[in-house]
C-alpha cells in the first residue's frame, strides 16, 4: 500500500513529502505504520528504481515538530 501511496501522491502533486503520504495513507487506505521511519525504506527504494528524485529541497514536518524532510518528484 504504501509503495502505491507514494506513485499516487506523486501522480496528484508536482512535488510531495512523506508527511503527504501518510496523510493519503490515513485518509484513503485507513492504513497506519508501525512505526514512522517505515516509510523511509519504500522512498529510498523507489528512488534507487528511478520512480523518484529528491528535488534539493526540504520542507518542515508536520509529524514531527517542523523537522526538515526531503521533498520529492516522479519521475
Amino acid at each position: 500500500d504504501a509503495r502505491n501511496a507514494v506513485l499516487t501522491v506523486g501522480r496528484m502533486r508536482f512535488t510531495f513529502t512523506s508527511d503527504e503520504v501518510f496523510e493519503w495513507l490515513e485518509s484513503h487506505r485507513s492504513t497506519k505504520a508501525h512505526d514512522p521511519r517505515a516509510l523511509g525504506p519504500i522512498m529510498s527504494k523507489l528512488a534507487k528504481e528511478n520512480k523518484i528524485i529528491f528535488t534539493g529541497e526540504y520542507a518542515p514536518s508536520r509529524r514531527r515538530h517542523c523537522s526538515p524532510i526531503r521533498v520529492w518528484r516522479l519521475v
